[in-house]
């Protein structure tokens, strides 16, 4: 394989159309986070500001909701990498104190942008098992969107995925 040339590195570090695609979803938003499912599900509202950073490579998106069970606040920083054709997202939220990063593809059936990624959970490792998740980024709109994280059960050989948190984001008019 022939070494990219310095134009073509250089190329690589400007943003694209996958930039431009992030950039539409900047602004002010109201922003719904269920955790759970069913029933049983906790809820907040909220909003979120999301803004480009970095010289327009990343859409920050900090988010602040309230809910019965109290308060919540977070941000996801989604970007993507030209140089391995991949979608990032980090992710840090008041549940816990640390971030989680992920990275994957857009699906070229439904178009949802799947994210994986794993985490070295001290407590999933104490029972000899790792923690594996996938964000899901599914723009519904110009005025709608959704991040989802999706666990995987990785304590069966059947590493059935579960729908644990849905952030769903709609334009503020």
């Amino acid at each position: 394989m022939k070494p990219p040339t310095a134009e073509e590195q250089l190329k690589l570090t400007k943003p694209g159309a996958e930039h431009e695609e992030l950039a539409r979803h900047a602004g002010t938003w109201d922003v719904e986070v269920s955790m759970g499912g069913g029933a049983a599900a906790v809820k907040y509202q909220g909003t979120s500001e999301n803004r480009m950073t970095v010289g327009g490579r990343f859409l920050q998106m900090e988010y602040q909701a309230r809910g019965k069970a109290g308060s919540t606040e977070g941000m996801f920083t989604l970007g993507f990498d030209p140089r391995h054709q991949r979608h990032t997202l980090i992710a840090m939220d008041s549940f816990g104190a640390y971030f989680v990063t992920s990275e994957g593809l857009r699906d070229a059936k439904d178009g949802k942008i799947r994210m994986r990624g794993t985490d070295d959970d001290p407590v999933m490792k104490a029972m000899g098992h790792t923690k594996e998740f996938v964000h899901v980024l599914h723009l519904r709109s110009a005025d709608e969107f959704a991040v989802e994280v999706w666990f995987v059960d990785t304590r069966t050989a059947a590493r059935k995925e579960f729908k644990y948190m849905d952030y769903t984001f709609k334009r503020r008019k």
